[in-house]
């Protein structure tokens, strides 16, 4: 090509195969030039590709007869309430479509594990007896969807952390050591940043 009165050689590539080398060396592209990664970024990268950010949209062999309604209709009902989600009639296809959870009569991946009825996830819980994890007091190994395990790992904690009791008002007030919103945010977090 002629840009400008250069003339240039201009190359063009493309693919779903990421990241890419030239001559066994790994580049990125930073502002206005290309810099070598080195073997750590490269790394992040492949880890990266194999947990690729799609992968929650890409179908599953699972219908909407696979869907656990109950758990389905909660979810549904605390977006609403929240605002989080228009109000409408309750029609599982409809709003499974609409939070692109269903795709061609299939569940994506995300909808699948977020509220399949097959129990897609094992969830593990303990208490140890040290910060060291060696011997534990309790254990208890339950499988759920996310959205159920969620529940279930808020009550198993509730269940074992000391909870401070005072009468404010003539009334008794139960205080948790950890507040219960903030563990919540624990929980879920835990959720989303696993790999399924």
């Amino acid at each position: 090509l002629n840009i400008e009165g250069i003339d240039i050689i201009e190359v063009d590539f493309s693919g779903q195969e990421s990241p890419y080398s030239a001559y066994g060396r790994y580049y990125i592209r930073t502002a206005d030039e290309d810099r070598e990664l080195s073997s750590k970024e490269l790394e992040k990268l492949v880890i990266a590709r194999s947990y690729s950010h799609d992968w929650e949209s890409k179908k599953t062999d699972y219908s909407i007869d696979d869907i656990d309604t109950e758990a389905f209709k909660r979810f549904y009902n605390l977006a609403t309430n929240s605002g989080r989600l228009l109000e409408e009639e309750f029609n599982v296809e409809n709003i499974l479509k609409k939070l692109e959870l269903l795709k061609e009569d299939r569940l994506t991946n995300a909808g699948y594990y977020l509220f399949s009825n097959k129990s897609p996830v094992e969830l593990k819980m303990a208490i140890f007896a040290t910060d060291q994890k060696l011997k534990f007091l309790d254990i208890k190994t339950t499988r759920g969807n996310i959205f159920n395990l969620i529940d279930e790992a808020q009550l198993y904690v509730e269940k074992n952390i000391r909870w401070e009791a005072k009468i404010e008002d003539s009334k008794r007030v139960e205080i948790p050591e950890i507040p219960l919103d903030a563990l919540r945010e624990v929980i879920v977090n835990g959720f989303a940043h696993a790999q399924y």
